[in-house]
Order: C-alpha cells, then sequence, then structure tokens
C-alpha cells in the first residue's frame, strides 16, 4: 500500500514536468549553382585574383552561419515603416571583419580598388550579394518571406575518403623498396 502511494505520487510529480519533443528541422540543400554562373559571379565581383583557397572559405563562411544570414536578411527586407534597408548590415560586416582576420587583413586580392579604410562596408557588400547569387536568403526573390534558413547540408559535397597505408614504398628489411600496388 505504502508502495502504491508513492507511486501515484511519483506519478503526480512527473505529470507537472512539462514535455520536450526534439522535432529534426530539415537541412537547406547546399547551393549548386553551375561553376560557369559561379566563376563568372566572383570574376565579376572580388578581385581577378582572388585564391581559390579564399573562395572556398568566403563560400564556406557563408553556409556555414545559417542564423547570421537570417539576421542579415531581416535588415535587407525591413516589415515597418521606420526600419531602414541596410545591405551592409551589422551581421554581416561582422562576418567581414572574421574573414578579414581569417586573412590576415591581406584583402588586396579579395576586393578590388581595396583601401584600408572602408574594406569592412565594400567586403560586407560583396558578401550579401553573394548570399543573394547562391540563394542562402530566407526571403523570395519578389521579397515575401518564405521561411528561416536551416542548417545547410553538405551532403553532397563530403569527400570520398578511401583506408590506404601510410608507406608509398614496401619498408620491411626483406624487400626492395618497390611501390606498393593495390
Amino acid at each position: 500500500m505504502v508502495l502504491l502511494f508513492w507511486i501515484l505520487i511519483a506519478w503526480l510529480a512527473f505529470s507537472w514536468i512539462p514535455t520536450v519533443s526534439a522535432q529534426k528541422i530539415p537541412s537547406k540543400s547546399f547551393p549548386n549553382p553551375t561553376f560557369q554562373d559561379f566563376s563568372n559571379f566572383i570574376l565579376s565581383n572580388f578581385h581577378s585574383q582572388i585564391s581559390l583557397t579564399t573562395t572556398l572559405l568566403i563560400l564556406f563562411s557563408l553556409v556555414n552561419n545559417p542564423e547570421l544570414l537570417n539576421l542579415h536578411a531581416c535588415q535587407t527586407h525591413p516589415v515597418f515603416h521606420d526600419e531602414n534597408v541596410t545591405r551592409a548590415s551589422g551581421w554581416i560586416k561582422a562576418l567581414a571583419r572574421g574573414l578579414g582576420n581569417c586573412l590576415d587583413y591581406d584583402l588586396s586580392k579579395v576586393l578590388t580598388q581595396f583601401t584600408d579604410k572602408n574594406w569592412v562596408t565594400k567586403l560586407a557588400l560583396q558578401l550579401d550579394l553573394l548570399s543573394s547569387f547562391l540563394g542562402l536568403s530566407p526571403y523570395k526573390s519578389n521579397g515575401n518571406f518564405k521561411r528561416k534558413i536551416s542548417q545547410i547540408s553538405q551532403k553532397s559535397i563530403s569527400p570520398v575518403r578511401l583506408i590506404c597505408p601510410p608507406n608509398m614504398t614496401c619498408t620491411t628489411g626483406s624487400c626492395n623498396p618497390y611501390h606498393i600496388s593495390l
């Protein structure tokens, strides 16, 4: 009887605890423009001497910050009449500063007409253009909200990995240093 009493008390106590269910938010697919379109966009909006490494750094910095892109997009699509439209929001400028830091502030081969004075705003505007080009916005092209950007899946670009021996040639004492064949 005492056991039944304690079970009833426990049941009542736990029935008041709110339950939480984890809902899997669908991830957005990785942007997939043609190589020619992407190349043309980069060459027309960034310095012609931008390296592949820097281009990939910029691309992956954008796709790995969906929350920042959502916050930035809110400032580029005002809701109220007293809000200002800004293409170089504080959020995208923060990303620009982070990229500048990552590139040791050597942006002369990233931005055309690079000047030390306005590089943050100039890079922020280029990032805004790139995010629009890649479709990384929670808004449709007509300005209507479609849905918040969720995590961007990188499954389609995950590398193929093979398990291989660390040595390129035979390393035992009894064999000649021939290459290792599959």
